[in-house]
């Protein structure tokens, strides 16, 4: 399962992440280059010089098809599961390399009715908020 170290503006996913470990394998990205690579979770962080984000220590792992699940963060959603990013595109390069189950996750003012799509745009499968969940067929 992939999650995110969730920022100050984010829905919290660190309680998820720590409460899971136990029982699944959980693993988080790190920036490497343009690119977004994927780590198994350790409990061990380093900051991020140039976004001063937690990302994980250790070896990347090269097989991503053990991700079954991935949960996957942005600045906004909509019911239809586009979503739009931060503006780095990491995710963007990130999530046509998984076949894993994608599913956004936002607070409730995050959802908004539409947004606009690009060709190399990867829907989510699902979209939740606390008071909303969505399966978005695409």
């Amino acid at each position: 399962m992939l999650f995110y170290y969730s920022m100050n503006t984010e829905l919290p996913t660190i309680p998820f992440i720590h409460m899971l470990a136990g029982q699944k394998r959980i693993f988080l990205p790190r920036i490497s280059g343009d690119s977004l690579v994927v780590v198994p979770f350790s409990g061990q962080f380093q900051c991020h010089p140039r976004y001063h984000i937690l990302e994980p220590v250790g070896e990347p792992t090269t097989d991503l098809a053990i991700i079954d699940v991935a949960i996957i963060p942005g600045l906004a959603f909509d019911q239809r599961g586009h979503r739009l990013g931060h503006g780095g595109g990491y995710y963007d390069r990130f999530l046509p390399l998984l076949q894993a189950l994608k599913v956004g996750i936002a607070f409730d003012c995050q959802l908004l009715p539409d947004l606009p799509v690009c060709p190399h745009d990867v829907s989510m499968n699902f979209v939740v908020t606390p008071s909303h969940f969505f399966h978005c067929d695409f």
